[in-house]
């Protein structure tokens, strides 16, 4: 069949990796955002204190 067919193992190994790469997506937009909730309090702190040296 010159390439045409694709066997179903072939099928259920690509379900698999796409279910690895929705569950990848998923953990590491959670961590990202854990990430860029420390980065903001961080800065707020910074901000906070160079206002407190104007003060």
């Amino acid at each position: 069949e010159n390439g045409k067919v694709v066997k179903e193992d072939t099928l259920e190994k690509l379900k698999e990796i796409r279910q690895n790469l929705k569950d990848l997506k998923h953990d590491i937009s959670k961590h990202a955002k854990e990430l860029l909730d420390k980065l903001k309090d961080k800065v707020k702190d910074y901000w906070q204190k160079l206002l407190d040296k104007l003060k």
